[in-house]
């Protein structure tokens, strides 16, 4: 596990996968995951992107049929829309899903180390130097889902030396199932207000 090592072994870890961009003559392996890795995998695919699916679907099923159930569903949907999850702890960006889903996807970037804000980027330099906040990543397009903008926010703080906030409609983080993602954005209203302070702000640990 990633997280789990000290800054030192990070580091070497980060190294270790760094190598000067090349042109392929064929298509690049995909990482291999454990089988272990394969399951918790799929298991937070169908959370994240299967209860948001399932909730309407069973709602409207239990009731046309005028289910007894259908007041004890919609408790269970209340409880898990609603109870609380702290915001902005480290633990959501420092947890082995980081690395599962880097696998999983074979999570490969491009740097332009010409570029002086990208020179020392994925060393440890980054630490005393990082990329001059306010940054604004971007990732377009993204569809419903970006998985790359995702798996980049448990790492970037390696990259470019800054955690980053992510925007996000307000009604997200009370949708069961993906409120669990946005814990790992660290998601923040997209209203000017809000966006305006956290581009004021340096996110770093």
């Amino acid at each position: 596990n990633f997280f789990a090592l000290d800054a030192k072994s990070q580091w070497d870890a980060f190294a270790s996968v760094i190598v000067p961009a090349k042109k392929l003559s064929k298509p690049r392996v995909p990482c291999k995951l454990s089988l272990k890795e394969d399951l918790l995998a799929s298991c937070y695919f169908l959370n994240i992107l299967g209860l948001p699916l399932l909730v309407p679907l069973v709602s409207l099923s239990l009731l046309i049929k005028g289910s007894s159930y259908l007041k004890w569903w919609l408790l269970g949907v209340g409880f898990l829309a609603f109870h609380p999850i702290p915001k902005y702890l480290p633990w959501y960006r420092r947890n082995r899903l980081g690395v599962i889903l880097a696998k999983y996807f074979t999570m490969t970037m491009l740097i332009d180390r010409s570029h002086p804000e990208m020179k020392h980027a994925g060393t440890p330099a980054v630490e005393e130097t990082p990329v001059k906040a306010p940054l604004v990543p971007l990732a377009c397009p993204h569809g419903v889902l970006n998985f790359g903008a995702m798996t980049w926010i448990f790492f970037s703080r390696w990259i470019c030396g800054l955690e980053q906030y992510t925007a996000g409609a307000s009604i997200v983080p009370k949708v069961p199932g993906l409120r669990y993602l946005c814990a790992s954005l660290w998601l923040i209203p997209v209203d000017g207000k809000s966006i305006k302070r956290a581009l004021q702000e340096t996110p770093r640990l």
